[in-house]
């Protein structure tokens, strides 16, 4: 009886914590817009993509609603995206911080693979997280293994638990090897050729860095989702990042390092295409399903699904696409095993 009582008190004692934490940031949050004139939320016409330079622009647009331009400014500015005469080297990364998502980047990998894409696939991981077999796995669709360092939330942060090593992702901006990389989260497949995207011409864009609005009930944006980005390594910005991820005051730290990314320029819907807009946009998903080059499978884990029947119907043809790469995934990991042998 009394252990039950201690674990009660402990719960109630960690949930209160985090309560006041999250009261005492929302009204400093306020004092500081009072202080700084944020202004309110206003309704504008925005158009939601960025226009790409071989005229492939999708003229639709979104009544959405947009705030001020620039929650936590940043020092670096005019950082080009477009791109030289010179052949530029070129990545596609994603991260593995746990084990079950390691069909996820296998599946990746390999539509990565299947659609030429023409750059180095780099998988960061925080060691120790993950297993050796599961890292050999993802070697095997040809991801090359890039140990890195945790970025922890700040303290006193308030995150989701599941986004708990999402700041990690930040890394990307220190990775100044390549002079262009592509982030995708582990639960994106590639569905179309995707290559387009190294050849981009960006207009006023944030840092050298595109993202597509993020998709839910209701609305679209005016926040991005951070499972697809394209970005221009800068050390000086990222260690910037590293200071500024502190003022916690000035964004959302639930959501990790979406809440602090978010002012950016905008990809189009395509190349983020969320799972929810079969739920909330239907109409959306219709226009775009047959031009989309990258699924977001933010709604439901297609590597977690064994059955159609686990999933909301509206999901079943995203699902089934997801599944279809893997079985030929596998299909040609037995061919290939199939030549060896022989």
């Amino acid at each position: 009886m009394v252990t039950i009582v201690y674990i009660a008190l402990h719960y109630f004692i960690t949930y209160l914590r985090y309560f006041v934490l999250g009261f005492c940031v929302t009204i400093i949050s306020i004092l500081f817009s009072w202080s700084h004139g944020i202004p309110t939320k206003k309704i504008y016409e925005y158009r939601s993509v960025l226009p790409i330079s071989y005229g492939n622009e999708i003229l639709t647009k979104y009544r959405i609603n947009l705030t001020q331009k620039d929650h936590l400014p940043l020092t670096i500015r005019n950082i080009s995206l477009i791109l030289p005469s010179v052949k530029l080297k070129i990545a596609v990364v994603t991260a593995i911080y746990n084990d079950p998502y390691v069909n996820g980047v296998r599946v990746l990998g390999y539509s990565l693979k299947k659609f030429r894409t023409n750059a180095d696939l780099i998988l960061t991981y925080i060691p120790g997280r993950v297993s050796n077999a599961t890292l050999e796995k993802c070697e095997e669709m040809g991801w090359h293994l890039m140990p890195v360092d945790r970025i922890p939330p700040p303290t006193f942060a308030i995150v989701y638990p599941r986004f708990k090593d999402q700041f990690t992702k930040l890394r990307i901006w220190s990775m100044t090897d390549y002079d262009r990389i592509l982030y995708l989260d582990g639960d994106t497949l590639v569905v179309s050729d995707i290559n387009e995207l190294f050849r981009l011409t960006a207009k006023n864009d944030w840092e050298g860095f595109l993202s597509v609005l993020d998709t839910w009930q209701g609305q679209i944006g005016p926040n991005f989702n951070a499972g697809v980005l394209l970005i221009k390594p800068n050390i000086t910005l990222f260690n910037e990042m590293m200071n500024k991820i502190h003022m916690m005051p000035q964004y959302g730290t639930y959501w990790a390092e979406q809440g602090f990314l978010n002012c950016t320029g905008r990809l189009p819907l395509t190349y983020n295409f969320n799972s929810v807009l079969a739920l909330y946009h239907k109409d959306i998903y219709n226009q775009l399903n047959k031009s989309k080059k990258i699924i977001h499978y933010t709604a439901f884990k297609p590597f977690t699904i064994k059955d159609v029947n686990e999933i909301d119907s509206v999901y079943v043809d995203l699902w089934k696409e997801w599944k279809q790469m893997e079985e030929e995934m596998n299909e040609n990991v037995k061919l290939n095993n199939t030549d060896s042998a022989s």
